[in-house]
């Protein structure tokens, strides 16, 4: 898969969420319909693309399938695509504002 293809597939919403929540450890799609509040069939169909693509593994436990990030440098993608994305947000609500931005600025303390 070449980075556009994967930046496309992490970029739909509901896999999008579904990835950030794995970041935190394995779910369930139970718990993964809850917190994303889309409904049984899409969460699971969500979850069988992101499978295929190989982003995603899971294991039985008993009756239930339980889901996780199938790389840990998935797991820093994301970190970083979120804090590029949070960046970006910040400069545009400064150049809104026309203020001079800093971009050497971390906050205070």
């Amino acid at each position: 898969m070449d980075a556009a293809a994967l930046l496309r597939l992490i970029s739909e919403p509901t896999k999008h969420a579904v990835l950030q929540l794995l970041r935190g450890g394995e779910r369930s799609v139970g718990e993964l319909v809850h917190a994303v509040g889309a409904t049984q069939s899409n969460v699971s169909h969500q979850l069988r693309l992101l499978r295929d693509a190989g982003l995603v593994r899971s294991r039985a436990i008993g009756r239930t399938r339980r889901y996780r990030l199938a790389d840990p440098e998935l797991r820093r993608l994301l970190e970083q695509v979120e804090a590029l994305a949070d960046r970006l947000e910040q400069v545009a609500y400064y150049s809104g504002l026309e203020l001079p931005f800093d971009r050497g600025f971390h906050g205070y303390g």
